[in-house]
C-alpha cells in the first residue's frame, strides 16, 4: 500500500471537477470531457511514438462536443482522422513514408475509437440519464477500484492477467465486483429497482476492470508504467479514466434496453 498517498491525492484533485460537472451536465461536463480527452490523447501519442496528431485532436474535439451540439459532427470526426497519413507523404524516403503515414493513421483511428468512448459520459448524463445515475456510475467504479486495491494488495494471490498487469489478482477482482454490488444495492435503494441496480453494479464494475486491463495492455505495449505524469506518483489522465471509459457505455446500454429505470 506504499502508493496509497499518491492515489488519495489524485482522487482529491480529480474528483471535485468530475462530480460537479456530472451534476451540472451539459456544457460544463462537455468542457471537462474535452479537456480530459485532449490530455489523454497526448499521452497515447507519446506512449505509441506517433508525434502530435493534430487532426485527431480536432476529431476528438468534435466527438466530445457532439452530444451537446449536433450528433452529426460524428460523421465529420472519423473521416477527418484519415488525413493523418499526409505528413508521411512529405517524407522523401519511400519506406519511411509508408511506415510513418500508416503508423499515424493507425494511432489516430485507435485514439478516436478508444477515447471517443468518453462521449458516453455526456450521452448517459443528458440523454436518458440523471445526475444521480452519473454519480452512481462513478461511485461503482471508485468502489471497485478501492476494494480491488485494498484487498488485492493485502491478500492477493495469483495474477489475474500476469502478462498485462502482474499486480492484479483474482482476489482483488472479486473484491472489486463486491464493491460494485454494494454500491449497486445502495443506488437501488434510492433510485428504485434494487435487483436491477445490484446486477448493474456488478456489470459496471466488471466493465471497469476490463477498461483497466485494456489500458494496461497499451502501457505494456509501450513499455511504460504510467500513461503520463499529470498526477505525480500516480500516472496521467488516462490512468484516471480507463475504467470509466468502459463503464459509461455499459450504463447507457442498460438504459436503452430498459434494464435501469
Amino acid at each position: 500500500m506504499a502508493d496509497l498517498v499518491p492515489r488519495a491525492k489524485s482522487v482529491f484533485l480529480f474528483a471535485p471537477p468530475l462530480l460537479i460537472a456530472g451534476v451540472l451536465g451539459g456544457w460544463p461536463l462537455a468542457v471537462l470531457v474535452t479537456v480530459i480527452a485532449q490530455l489523454a490523447a497526448g499521452e497515447i501519442e507519446r506512449m505509441l511514438g506517433a508525434g502530435i496528431l493534430y487532426t485527431t485532436r480536432l476529431a476528438l474535439l468534435l466527438i466530445s462536443l457532439a452530444p451537446v451540439t449536433d450528433l452529426r459532427l460524428l460523421w465529420l470526426a472519423y473521416p477527418m482522422v484519415a488525413l493523418e497519413f499526409v505528413p508521411g507523404l512529405l517524407s522523401r524516403d519511400e519506406n519511411k513514408c509508408w511506415e510513418r503515414g500508416f503508423q499515424r493513421v493507425l494511432v489516430a483511428f485507435f485514439s478516436c475509437a478508444y477515447l471517443g468512448l468518453i462521449a458516453f459520459w455526456i450521452v448517459t448524463r443528458d440523454h436518458g440519464g440523471t445526475p444521480a445515475l452519473f454519480l452512481w456510475t462513478v461511485g461503482v467504479i471508485w468502489a471497485n477500484d478501492v476494494a480491488a486495491y485494498l484487498i488485492g494488495s493485502r491478500w492477493g494471490r495469483g495474477g489475474l492477467v500476469p502478462s498485462l498487469s502482474p499486480n492484479k489478482s483474482w482476489q482483488g477482482a472479486a473484491a472489486g465486483l463486491a464493491g460494485g454490488l454494494i454500491v449497486g444495492a445502495i443506488g437501488g435503494a434510492f433510485l428504485g429497482s434494487p435487483v436491477s441496480y445490484v446486477l448493474a453494479g456488478i456489470a459496471v464494475a466488471a466493465a471497469g476492470q476490463l477498461g483497466d486491463l485494456f489500458e494496461s495492455m497499451i502501457k505494456r505495449a509501450a513499455g511504460v508504467k504510467d500513461s503520463g505524469d499529470l498526477f505525480p506518483g500516480h500516472g496521467g489522465a488516462l490512468d484516471r479514466i480507463d475504467s470509466l471509459l468502459f463503464a459509461f457505455p455499459v450504463v447507457f446500454a442498460l438504459l436503452q434496453f430498459g434494464f435501469l429505470p
